[in-house]
């Protein structure tokens, strides 16, 4: 257990450098891939699962580059769910590489 002010991804890098030699000697041939939260979507902790050979996918919070990416879509869902009064979802993905890290 960590204290609740601790980042999601404290101890994270060390976590899977114990855990990962285990994981490949009980399971030779598995593809690990690890899918976490926006909390483990830190430099470090990508740059080790790059380092060890591990697949990620990380979810990363809002921002305004996203908002304004999926503003047309929310106008749409928006309007049809005025219309219908039924739940809308529209699913989209685009590619965004960060600029910089804070």
């Amino acid at each position: 257990l960590r204290p609740g002010r601790d980042s999601c991804a404290a101890g994270v890098v060390e976590e899977l450098s114990s855990l990962l030699p285990k994981l490949r000697q009980r399971f030779p041939r598995a593809t690990v891939l690890l899918r976490a939260d926006a909390g483990m979507a830190t430099p470090a902790v990508e740059a080790a699962l790059e380092a060890k050979g591990i697949g990620y996918v990380l979810g990363i919070g809002v921002n305004a580059a996203f908002r304004r990416r999926v503003e047309g879509l929310r106008t749409r869902a928006e309007a049809r769910y005025a219309r219908t009064g039924q739940p809308v979802r529209i699913d989209t993905s685009f590619r965004h590489r960060a600029r910089r890290w804070m």
